[in-house]
Order: C-alpha cells, then sequence, then structure tokens
C-alpha cells in the first residue's frame, strides 16, 4: 500500500508533523515500540505508553503474568523529531491498562502517542472491594496525573520520550466501559448527583456511591485539553443525565448491540442522545458484546464472547477504523472514512 504523508498542526500546538493517511482500519506503516513506566504520588500507578518507531527485529514486550499481547516492541526509541499528538486510554471496571492493546497499538502505527494507566484499586489484579465511589473520583485525576507525567518526561531532554509531547495540544480521550465514563467526565460531563441520589432511593446503580464520594464542584474533572472524545460500551448514564450536556468536544460513542453489560438501550444510546456537542457520532456494532472491545473476549469466561458474535478480528479493525478516522477528522487530517462502509455497523452522526 502507497502511504500519502500529509502536515498538518496538532491540535492546539505550533509544531508541524508528518502523520500516514492510509486506510483507517489497516495497520499503519510504522512499526510500534512500548514502555512501562510509573506515575508517583499519593497512589503509584503503572503507566504504559505506545510509541510510532522506526526500529525493527527487536523483541516483543511481555506484560505482567507473561501475558504476550500484539508485536509492539520493548523499550525502543520512538520517532519524536516533533511533539505527536496523544491519546489517553482509560481502562474498564476491573480491566487493565492494556486491556485493548489491539487499539493502542493501531494509534501508535499511525502515529500516535498513547498511554494507559492502570487505575490501582479497579484492576484485574486488585479490584475486588474497592470503594466504587472513591475510585470514581480517582479515575479522572490517574489520567492528568499521567498525562502530566509524559509532559514531564517530554522535557527532559535526557529522557526517551524527549520531545514526543506538547503540553499545549493536549490529548484525545478514549475508555472502555467504567473507562467510558472516565473519558466523558474528563471531556466536561458532570455527574448528576441529585437525580442520582433520588434514583438509588429505590432503584441499584453501578454508581451509586458517587452521591457520597463527589466533593466539590460537579464540573471539579473536567481538563480542558482534552481535543476529543471516544467513550466505548460508556457506563454511567443515570449518574450523568443531563450533565452529558456540558461535554464541549467532539465526541464518538461506541458501543455493542449484544453488550448485556451496558445495554444499548440503557446506556450506550441514551448516553448519546444526551450530548449536544458538536460534531458527535454514534456507532453500534452489530453481533458484538462488551468484551469484544478488549483482547480478554474468552469464551465461556465472559458474556457474549462465543456463539454467533462478530469475530474479534472484525470488532477490532471496525473499531480501529472508527476511532482513527474520528482523530484524523478532528485533526483535519486526510484519511477520514465516516460514514464506515462496513455493513455491520449503524451510523449517526451529528456534523
Amino acid at each position: 500500500m502507497s502511504i500519502i504523508v500529509a502536515l498538518f498542526l496538532v491540535a492546539c500546538g505550533s509544531s508541524e508533523l508528518e502523520l500516514p493517511t492510509g486506510a483507517p482500519d489497516e495497520i499503519g506503516p510504522l512499526a510500534i515500540g512500548t514502555l512501562e513506566d510509573e506515575v508517583s504520588g499519593d497512589t503509584d500507578l503503572p503507566l504504559q505508553v505506545w510509541y510510532p518507531t522506526l526500529t525493527t527485529g527487536q523483541p516483543r514486550f511481555v506484560f505482567a503474568a507473561s501475558a504476550e499481547l500484539g508485536t509492539a516492541q520493548a523499550d525502543v526509541a520512538p520517532i519524536c523529531e516533533t511533539p505527536r499528538p496523544v491519546v489517553m486510554f482509560s481502562h474498564g471496571n476491573g480491566g487493565v491498562r492494556y486491556q485493548s492493546v489491539f487499539l493502542m497499538e493501531h494509534l501508535a502505527s499511525n502515529g500516535f502517542i498513547v498511554a494507559a494507566p492502570d487505575h490501582v484499586g479497579n484492576t484485574l489484579f486488585d479490584g475486588e472491594g474497592s470503594p466504587r465511589g472513591e475510585i470514581a473520583v480517582r479515575r479522572p485525576q490517574d489520567i492528568t496525573r499521567s498525562f502530566d507525567r509524559l509532559v514531564a518526561r517530554s522535557a527532559d531532554e535526557a529522557d526517551p520520550l524527549a520531545g514526543c509531547v506538547d503540553t499545549d495540544a493536549g490529548y484525545a480521550m478514549v475508555g472502555h466501559s467504567f473507562g467510558g465514563w472516565t473519558t466523558l467526565v474528563l471531556s466536561g460531563a458532570e455527574p448528576d448527583l441529585d437525580a442520582l441520589a433520588t434514583h438509588c432511593e429505590t432503584d441499584g446503580d453501578f454508581l451509586c456511591a458517587l452521591t457520597d464520594a463527589w466533593d466539590g464542584p460537579t464540573n471539579a474533572a473536567a481538563d480542558s485539553r482534552i481535543w476529543a472524545a471516544i467513550p466505548i460500551a460508556p457506563v454511567g448514564f443515570t449518574s450523568l443525565g443531563v450533565g452529558l450536556q456540558a461535554v464541549a468536544v467532539p465526541t464518538l460513542v461506541i458501543g455493542g448491540f449484544e453488550d448485556t453489560l451496558t445495554e444499548w438501550d440503557v446506556e450506550v444510546g441514551p448516553i448519546y442522545d444526551r450530548l449536544t456537542t458538536e460534531p458527535r457520532g454514534l456507532a453500534g456494532l452489530e453481533r458484538t458484546g462488551h468484551y469484544a472491545f478488549t483482547n480478554f473476549c474468552f469464551d465461556g469466561l465472559f458474556p457474549n464472547c462465543g456463539g454467533d458474535i462478530l469475530p474479534l478480528t472484525d470488532v477490532y479493525r471496525i473499531t480501529n477504523g472508527l476511532a482513527l478516522s474520528w482523530l484524523r477528522q478532528v485533526l483535519a487530517v486526510d484519511g477520514v472514512v465516516l460514514p464506515p462502509a462496513d455493513a455491520e455497523v449503524t451510523w449517526t452522526e451529528v456534523p
């Protein structure tokens, strides 16, 4: 495949950068590197960073529990002659920073820096019995602290990530499930605590504990540095409600019609319907469940991961194409394919 290269201005920054503009659902032309870091603070956060590199043939990075996911090479040098656009990722409830490697690597191969922290106390390895309200309050802070860590490393001339990140250019926010809620709150959505409290008097809800844990103004978690949002199979409509109208960045909502955890008619559709930001888009994948947007959709272990489902390779390809096209559209880069041509996607968009 021939590669067409376009020049564009990175978000709000002033540095020019060449990005590939090939088919958005195909792996990009750049090799992929990854490194593991830690964000220090009251709670130390493991942080994974994926990035484009010219290095090839080096050993693959091995994640915790010897998980060999993806193809990223360990600790190779990034290509950062000028700063690159940044995408931050928030994993789901009981997930892990490398739960959606397919998407992290796809974006890195197409020129983005991608970073994902573990939301400590809410991961695959330490999520049992965690106070959900406190976790919800802390999750957005985990992301902003992690981006600050990237900025600090980029400013250090001796650091391998030197020159990779422009703080003024900000970042795009992507998250799955509870990470979708995290994405929306960081992008401006304000918890509707009164409505949530009324609802929780008679009905249970994933985030009922938020009414006691949230402290300060309802917009306290918003980060003005965010320039685009992609919540995937998001949870938390009851906790946000009318507060979703405060989202003010271009937002693409992605979900699956066979999702039995964040159901289309209960979570995904209502979240999109309350958004007023423009542009906004909604993509529904046929025969797709909640965990299909991760690398951990195992038949017999998670619902909707077996039987007559859309093959995971198709879910990954479609999700990759949607996400990359949306980011390219916001950054005014060539190679946008929206609406998607795939017959397995139902598409709605407000320009």
